[in-house]
This record gives C-alpha cells, sequence and structure tokens, in this order.
C-alpha cells in the first residue's frame, strides 16, 4: 500500500503480485492491484484508459470479503469512467450503506449526476448533485473536489463570481489540480477577462497536458 500511496507503481504491482502467489484468497491483495491498475490508468491520456481490468480485481475483492466499503467506491468509478452510470450509482450506494459518513463517496456520487451521458445526450441533475457536493464539504472540509464540483454548477448557471470563489477555495486546499484552474479559466472568459483566462487555461495545460479540453477552451479565448 505504501508503494501504491506514494506513486511506485510498478513495485507495488509487483509486490501485490508475489503476494498473491502466497495468498489467493485476501481481498486487501485484489484491491491494491486494483488500486494499481486505476491509478496507472488515470495518469494516461483518456483514449488509452481501460478500467476493465481494475473492475476485475475490485469484483474478485468484493466476493472475498463484501464489507469493504472501498472496494464497492472504486468499483463505481471504474464504472463511470467507462460511461456505465447506473452500476456507477449502485455500487456508490453500496459503498454509503457501508460507511455513510465518508465524504468521497458523497462527492463521487455528485459528479455522476453532473454529468450523464445515456444514448449520446447529455443529461444533467444540478440540484442534486450540488446537494451530495455540499455534503462532501459538510463531512470533509478539505474536500477539494467538491468546491470544484460546486464551481462548475455555478459556471453552468453563469453564476461566474460565484464560481470563482468556490475554484480559488478548491486551490487553497490543493494547488495542483488542474480542474481548478481550468474552472477559473472558463468563469473569466465568459466575464471579458482574457489574459486571466489563457494564464489560468496554462496553468492547467501545465499540470496536465493531455486534457483536450483544456487545450479547446485556450484556443476559443
Amino acid at each position: 500500500k505504501a508503494l501504491t500511496y506514494s506513486g511506485n507503481y510498478s513495485n507495488a504491482e509487483y509486490a501485490f503480485k508475489t503476494a498473491l502467489n502466497l495468498n489467493q484468497n485476501n481481498s486487501e491483495i485484489f484491491n491494491g492491484l486494483g488500486w494499481v491498475s486505476y491509478w496507472i490508468n488515470l495518469g494516461q491520456p483518456y483514449i488509452k484508459r481501460n478500467y476493465s481490468q481494475s473492475i476485475q480485481f475490485f469484483e474478485t475483492a468484493i466476493k472475498l470479503n463484501p464489507q469493504t466499503w472501498e472496494s464497492y467506491y472504486a468499483l463505481a468509478e471504474g464504472y463511470r469512467y467507462l460511461g456505465d452510470y447506473n452500476k456507477s450509482l449502485e455500487y456508490f450506494g453500496k459503498a454509503l450503506e457501508i460507511n455513510p459518513a465518508h465524504g468521497a463517496i458523497y462527492d463521487a456520487i455528485g459528479w455522476v449526476n453532473y454529468g450523464l451521458t445515456v444514448n449520446n445526450r447529455y443529461f444533467s441533475n444540478f440540484d442534486k448533485a450540488r446537494s451530495y457536493f455540499q455534503k462532501a464539504i459538510q463531512l470533509d472540509h478539505d474536500h477539494y473536489f467538491s468546491y470544484n464540483g460546486l464551481g462548475w454548477i455555478l459556471n453552468r448557471e453563469s453564476k461566474y463570481d460565484e464560481a470563482i470563489n468556490q475554484f480559488s477555495k478548491s486551490i487553497e486546499l490543493y494547488s495542483n489540480n488542474p480542474e481548478s484552474y481550468s474552472g477559473l479559466a472558463y468563469a473569466y472568459r465568459n466575464l471579458g477577462q482574457y489574459n486571466l483566462s489563457i494564464e489560468f487555461n496554462k496553468k492547467a495545460i501545465d499540470l496536465y497536458p493531455f486534457e483536450g479540453n483544456y487545450y479547446d477552451r485556450l484556443g476559443y479565448t
């Protein structure tokens, strides 16, 4: 686990696979392999990500120990990235049943409700998303992802000054999330402050150069 948390995924994967050769009935080993695969995917350009292997590991972990909320949470995240939002919400719900006081679960459900794609049509439930983001912050005031979520809802509602406040709070908590800067860039562009928009778009690209939306927004600005 320490190797995974430190970002040393290759050595973490080797350690978990070595442990698996010794014990194939330990859910924590499959959880570990699932997280390694998951984080490796997040570090890749979006078009190259494949969460199927992560999902298989977490499903095995759940079979061995169905009372671990982290496995359901991770499984739900995998399905969210694959675009299967019904399964994603189902497994986030199971995670909440086991651990109803964890802010990250509410945050994740908020993002699912923020943007759904069904039959190639885009839907959003901003009111529901907002309530989940607010609950996440209530449980964990340092949950910067949820401030980003509130910021993007406000951007979509054309409340750009309020959005800037939320993204700024997120950056105060964690200054290396590219989505915070992308959100600021979007808000400032719509306020006509193009120099600031360009500055924050470039910051987002510096932090994560694989996201096409950042270049698209910079081009429009």
